[in-house]
């Protein structure tokens, strides 16, 4: 069996002093925004991606297919695979059944992009319709699912302890 390896990059960028994060709207599932994400390698079928790169890589090489940016810093986020389990009593809306138990199956690497290019994103469109730079409050409020929420005030909160400026 193939390890199934994926990255979620955060996005980010001190715009007069205030944090923003990048979101992206999926093209296949309309209602959904997120950061970026994408497969390690050719873990998960991915005929196009490298043999063998590392997560570092592949967050790097995701960030910048999906949106055009090269990052001034990539940060590596220590979050254990439980941080992804969804419970009732968190905000937001479950994500949909088969993608929690796809979850379960695949070991995620979580990243930090500071991004100080002022260009906007370029967008493939065939994956991503749509993109914002917003604060955390608005970030949180236009992401739909649990898992993604808790990943994104972890970050928010990491930020604020630990600014990449």
């Amino acid at each position: 069996m193939v390890q199934k390896s994926m990255v979620a990059v955060y996005p980010i960028r001190y715009k007069d002093g205030n944090l923003e994060f990048l979101l992206i709207k999926r093209a296949t599932l309309s209602y959904n925004w997120q950061c970026v994400t994408g497969s390690v390698g050719k873990t998960m079928d991915a005929l196009d991606h490298p043999e063998g790169e590392s997560p570092l890589e592949c967050a790097n090489r995701e960030l910048f297919e999906e949106t055009g940016y090269t990052p001034a810093i990539t940060l590596p986020l220590d979050i254990s695979q439980e941080f992804y389990s969804e419970s009732a009593e968190d905000e937001g809306d479950a994500s949909p059944p088969h993608l929690q138990e796809l979850i379960k199956e695949i070991q995620f690497h979580n990243f930090i992009a500071r991004i100080d290019q002022r260009l906007d994103p370029v967008l493939n469109p065939a994956e991503h319709t749509d993109w914002k730079w917003c604060n955390f409050e608005i970030a949180y409020k236009l992401i739909k699912w649990r898992v993604e929420k808790k990943l994104l005030r972890y970050v928010n909160n990491y930020l604020i302890n630990n600014p990449l400026k």
